[in-house]
């Protein structure tokens, strides 16, 4: 089994191992996410979901409608977080999509996973439920889409 493993492994595209490795750092977020008490920040986010409104004090909706809706999957820490850990591997994916060379190897989507590893922000907005987890997804979405606009895409207004 684990010679059929390391042959399976071995014969995945970059692209491919961009996705195991962003899965599996999924993974290890959630439990990050549940096992670890809230921070004040991400308690105030709670109180903001209690209430939603179109705006907050310091804040836009977001964060508290994502934690309201986690907490109305799961609850408790986990809850208050769990689609901030959705958004990572997300906004992760759509940004290797964008630096990606044409003829990318496994070297590449290696360099790609160890380097976004090696930062300690991602690495904290992977399961901190903060607002720079769903600005960073918007701002790979903007950059996605600024490519489709600037390579003659005629929907990408949508």
């Amino acid at each position: 089994m684990k010679a059929s493993f390391k042959k399976s492994y071995a014969s995945l595209g970059a692209d491919k191992l961009v996705l195991l490795w962003l899965g599996v750092w999924w993974i290890a977020n959630l439990v990050q996410a549940g096992f670890t008490e809230l921070a004040n920040d991400e308690a105030y986010y709670h109180m903001f979901a209690e209430r939603l409104a179109w705006g907050y004090f310091d804040h836009p909706p977001v964060t508290a409608l994502l934690v309201w809706a986690g907490e109305r999957l799961f609850g408790g820490e986990l809850g208050v977080r769990f689609f901030f850990t959705v958004l990572q591997p997300l906004y992760l994916w759509i940004l290797w999509r964008l630096i990606r060379p044409a003829d990318a190897g496994r070297r590449d989507a290696g360099l790609f996973v160890v380097l976004s590893a090696a930062t300690l922000m991602l690495q904290l907005y992977g399961f901190i439920a903060v607002p720079d987890g769903p600005l960073m997804f918007t701002t790979a979405l903007f950059l996605l889409t600024f490519r489709w606009f600037s390579g003659g895409c005629r929907r990408a207004w949508l």
